[in-house]
């Protein structure tokens, strides 16, 4: 069976998505058709250090990973998953949104996100462990009401990420480095999957009063539980995913178990494919990025 996933932010690179526009009629019909066409090819050609504002990240993301997402319309994909802002390409992908609807959502989230983070000084680790207990012990012996830092994702075997305040950071990794636990300091730019995105998860809720959702017609499996989608207010879930920690580890190994044995990641890196890799290296996965890529898997597959 195969699965598809989709990148979320870090996985952008400059001139994304232009090979696809400029050497494939059917991305290009795709791009062109977009009420956002114009500034979603301006994202294309922006360099690195503006690409990586937030709303210029997400937007982008959204329109590389739908448009590769249409280009293997045909694959039979049982089941899908993104990681972050990525979650909103696999709802398109599950028949949950309109292609319409994504885009009005992706524009708005990223701009929201981004004007939230600018108001705090904070950082993001990603720990190489696998015990969450201890570090959100950690974490709240330093937390305080205005100041704090908590677990963002939990993303494969050996891997948490923590984001929040650089002071309570700071002093976490102190604490961290007695405990043997490796931190990286990721680039990413803001506090995401925290409660200082509260005001987010607020104003999307709101927005998504006038926004269809539909029931996924693929397996559709969910960053805010780790699990397959059940009957539940998905307005309500992706409301409150932007503020809660993303559970990706558990998502890979539910969709493991469901019977996925190939995994197709959209997005630069290979990020989530490695996460794969570190929980089953028995499973094929395959990973489209650019044109180049986009063929190795027509063969491939």
């Amino acid at each position: 069976m195969i699965g598809i996933l989709f990148a979320g932010q870090g996985s952008q690179r400059k001139n994304m998505g232009l090979d696809f526009y400029e050497n494939l009629r059917e991305a290009k019909e795709f791009i062109d058709s977009l009420e956002d066409r114009d500034e979603i090819l301006k994202i294309f050609n922006m360099e690195e250090e503006e690409l990586t504002r937030t709303k210029n990240t997400q937007l982008g993301l959204i329109a590389l990973e739908t448009m590769i997402s249409h280009l293997l319309c045909n694959l039979d994909i049982k089941a899908a998953a993104g990681l972050s802002i990525g979650e909103y390409a696999a709802l398109e992908r599950s028949g949950v949104l309109s292609l319409e609807d994504t885009f009005k959502i992706a524009k708005y989230r990223g701009q929201r996100m981004e004007e939230i983070s600018q108001k705090f000084s904070t950082d993001m680790y990603a720990l190489m462990t696998d015990d969450e207990k201890k570090v959100r012990k950690i974490l709240e012996s330093l937390n305080e009401k205005a100041e704090f830092a908590e677990v963002s994702n939990i993303n494969t075997k050996g891997q948490i990420v923590v984001s929040g305040s650089k002071n309570v950071l700071d002093k976490a990794l102190i604490e961290f480095k007695d405990q043997k636990i490796k931190a990286i300091k990721l680039k990413v730019s803001g506090p995401f999957h925290t409660s200082y995105m509260k005001t987010v998860e607020n104003d999307l809720r709101e927005y998504f009063k006038d926004i269809d959702f539909k029931d996924p017609k693929n397996n559709l499996y969910l960053n805010l539980s780790g699990r397959k989608f059940k009957e539940e207010d998905l307005k309500e879930i992706m409301a409150r995913q932007v503020s809660h920690t993303v559970n990706f580890k558990e998502i890979i190994e539910n969709m493991i178990l469901d019977g996925v044995n190939t995994f197709i990641e959209i997005g630069f890196g290979n990020v989530l494919t490695k996460f794969v890799k570190k929980i089953d290296k028995s499973v094929k996965t395959l990973s489209v990025y650019d044109l180049d890529s986009y063929k190795k898997l027509k063969e491939n597959l």
